[in-house]
């Protein structure tokens, strides 16, 4: 009762009579005994009634159980069995860690036509299960709702880069991009590849194609080639890449109007993190800012994050920039475009020679912001004094050189916002078996089974020579070079020889190098 439980607790409150002294603690041990047993028998009762309604069926725990463990009181040959048929269909195919091991896989000895054609199915088969893309029209209304902060991430594309833009689609979904990066398509094969596989497009706008068309410099002859090339093989630097070059900025130019600042971006780049942010901190008192081409600059990681050399801004690269709206911007590029249409220059160099005009006021230094030292600047005025133009940081928009063979942002522990994959041979392919290097292209999951299994295999560099720091005169002729490069190659036949007769695919092993080739 409570009144015996206040007696507990306040010993000194108990009655001072003989009967209760005596009487009351043995009554208070009886109840507490009598209450033990009863809960001791309730819990008894409970475990029981669940464990026998368990042992009829395996518990969850054993059917989330590892293969390899074995359930005790098992029949043993039952259990051997099951081994015996682990190890089988384990022979037959390779472990999950090969199956991950870095790209650069190849079937080689298969036709190549044959594998695209199956990675083509593959690939059409696994968007089947996707909704399909929609072409969205270029209209301002429409352009204007997708952006972010007033900004969008541009990208123009035609069949041949089909591959490349895909890679960067996915990336700008992982890094939250969204609505705000926007595909354009030259023709209609490009359109249907993407949308096949979910994605939103928007197709080269008609009229202003037209115009740019129907001012084209050049023959006739030219015009015709353009109409015919457009939409099958278009070679850098001939007539027709640099028509759809006019068009792409003709089309930059007209979002420009609408109050909208760019990111504009070639095929061949890779998304780490979303550039909107940095814009938007960084760039937002400047007209326009492009990555730097250069692959040595003489700068402190510090340096490389806020300033850039005032030498290496006249020669900016086109393939990622900054834009942001104003009417100087509106001339610069209705000047830029002017001269691609009546020129004979790539989109680049017709840039450069626009940005040169009066050329006395490209390296003044930006007033009110002094020189950390001599030749470092945060920004110069270019275009007769009209726009302010700046540098993306190397170390965050590094070009292909700086990113993957100097490797100089991962050495300092920073993460880019933009890797462009310059500085790479091989055209298309080369680009991407660059990006796959560094784990920057998105193959989808069939790219990586093979009915036949991989082979793997390790060089052997005893008795070649390697020479690390080693240089060579400019004109000379890398003997020792050539020889560990002879060696490795001839080893590496022998495997492609084996993976042949074996049914195999070859993972290409890290070939060791001494010299690599100059660039500009």
């Amino acid at each position: 009762s409570t009144w015996d439980l206040s007696l507990l607790y306040h010993r000194q409150s108990w009655p001072r009579s003989s009967l209760m002294a005596s009487t009351f603690p043995r009554r208070l041990i009886f109840r507490t005994l009598c209450f033990a047993v009863v809960a001791l028998y309730v819990l008894f009762s409970l475990s029981s009634f669940f464990i026998s309604r368990s042992s009829s069926s395996e518990s969850p725990r054993r059917l989330q159980e590892p293969p390899g463990l074995r359930a005790v009181g098992d029949d043993d040959e039952a259990v051997e069995r099951k081994r015996e048929h682990e190890r089988a269909t384990s022979s037959s195919s390779e472990s999950p860690r090969r199956l991950q091991e870095p790209a650069g896989l190849r079937a080689w000895g298969d036709d190549d036509e044959a594998v695209e054609r199956e990675h083509e199915r593959a690939a059409a088969e696994h968007a089947k299960h996707k909704p399909r893309g929609r072409i969205l029209p270029f209209t301002r209304e429409t352009v204007t709702a997708r952006a972010s902060h007033s900004i969008i991430v541009t990208t123009f594309v035609n069949l041949q880069q089909r591959l490349l833009v895909l890679n960067l689609y996915k990336q700008a979904q992982r890094v939250n991009l969204g609505a705000a990066f926007l595909i354009f398509c030259s023709d209609d094969d490009v359109a249907e590849y993407l949308m096949a596989r979910g994605v939103d497009v928007f197709m080269t706008d008609a009229a202003i194609a037209a115009e740019v068309l129907d001012k084209w410099g050049g023959n006739e002859h030219d015009k015709t080639k353009i109409v015919k090339n457009k939409e099958t093989a278009v070679v850098w630097g001939d007539v027709t890449f640099r028509f759809l070059n006019t068009v792409k900025y003709s089309m930059i130019k007209q979002m420009l109007s609408w109050q909208l600042s760019v990111f504009s971006l070639d095929n061949d780049v890779a998304l780490l993190r979303s550039p909107v942010a940095w814009a938007l901190l960084h760039a937002w008192d400047l007209d326009l800012v492009a990555q730097i081409d250069a692959s040595e600059l003489p700068l402190t990681p510090y340096e490389s994050l806020h300033w850039i050399p005032k030498v290496a801004i006249p020669g900016p690269c086109i393939g990622i920039m900054f834009i942001r709206p104003s009417d100087r911007v509106q001339e610069l590029f209705a000047a830029w475009t002017e001269e691609m249409i009546h020129g004979t220059e790539i989109d680049q160099t017709a840039f450069r020679d626009v940005l040169h005009r009066d050329s006395s006021h490209v390296h003044d230094p930006a007033p009110g912001r002094p020189e950390t030292k001599e030749g470092l600047v945060p920004w110069v005025w270019a275009f007769g004094g009209k726009i302010k133009l700046a540098a993306l940081p190397l170390l965050l928009f590094p070009n292909g050189h700086v990113f993957m063979t100097q490797r100089l942002p991962q050495k300092i522990g920073v993460t880019p916002f933009i890797v462009h994959a310059t500085f790479n041979y091989g055209g298309n392919d080369g680009k991407i078996n660059a990006l796959r290097e560094f784990d920057l292209y998105n193959d989808d999951p069939e790219y990586f089974q093979a009915p036949g299994g991989f082979l793997a295999m390790d060089m052997n560099l005893t008795g070649l020579p390697f020479t690390s720091g080693a240089s060579v005169p400019v004109g000379a002729i890398p003997h020792d070079h050539i020889a560990l490069i002879k060696g490795q190659v001839s080893q590496l036949w022998d495997a492609l020889a084996v993976a042949r007769a074996l049914g195999r695919v070859l993972i290409l092993p890290r070939l060791t190098c001494s010299c690599e080739k100059y660039f500009n």
